[in-house]
């Protein structure tokens, strides 16, 4: 098929959105270049432009052309309808790791995998890398993350190590918190990977929440409390952060 520059135009467009779509990340200009070789290189010879020239002169009223900071040499385009403060663009210059080379945290492992007791939320604090189940649902904020119910994955579950992997990077691409973050530190110690067997996510030492000698002020506080009592009770979000990170 014969290029012109609306095929091309539609082409680069129906790329990005599917590029948004899968991976919630800026489509890269050296991206496209690979990917639409020859339609670059009609760009080129027709129109004697290069390919961001092109992106910003043509197509300013189908997709967004951007960088990671003024001084930066690299551009990408995402999606018309998306709106993306200044500020963040840095984090979605970050291109998706392969799930088979991450190994993550064994922490931020097990709260993907333990199973949370009946009518608690699942809050996971981004700094210390650690979770609590609560019956009090917190708000999330910039350190505070609730990791939904349905990405906890069971012990039954076909592929359990795939999928938990990918449960993670989903929930850190929703929540947009930087996959790096999340992974085995530079020591190299580790206790769970995406590759790793089942029987290496199941260590004696594990502490189950509300365990009476490990729990938090809040979970002490959730446990003597009927349901009665716990509906009367109103917390401002700092004071819940602190008394769930001071232990009893």
């Amino acid at each position: 098929m014969t290029n012109t520059i609306d095929s091309v135009k539609e082409k680069i467009v129906n790329r990005c959105n599917s590029h948004w779509s899968e991976n919630k990340r800026v489509y890269l200009l050296a991206r496209i270049g690979i990917d639409l070789h020859g339609e670059v290189d009609f760009i080129k010879t027709t129109l004697g432009m290069k390919l961001v020239d092109f992106v910003r002169n043509e197509m300013r009223d189908v997709v967004n052309l951007a960088s990671p900071n003024k001084a930066s040499p690299i551009y990408g385009i995402f999606p018309k309808h998306v709106s993306i403060p200044s500020s963040e663009l840095p984090y979605f210059f970050e291109q998706p790791k392969k799930i088979e080379s991450v190994r993550f945290n064994s922490r931020v492992w097990a709260a993907f995998t333990r199973s949370i007791p009946n009518g608690c939320h699942r809050i996971f604090f981004i700094d210390t890398l650690h979770f609590e189940d609560s019956l009090v649902a917190v708000q999330s904020s910039d350190n505070i993350m609730e990791i939904p119910s349905d990405l906890v994955v069971s012990e039954e579950t076909e592929n359990r190590a795939e999928a938990v992997a990918k449960n993670i990077v989903k929930w850190a691409t929703d929540s947009r918190i930087t996959l790096d973050s999340l992974l085995v530190s530079r020591s190299g110690k580790l206790n769970y990977t995406s590759q790793a067997p089942y029987e290496v996510d199941r260590p004696s030492s594990y502490k189950k929440s509300f365990r009476q000698d490990d729990a938090s002020l809040l979970a002490r506080l959730i446990q003597s409390l009927d349901h009665k009592e716990m509906s009367r009770v109103s917390l401002p979000l700092d004071i819940v952060q602190k008394l769930m990170e001071t232990k009893a």
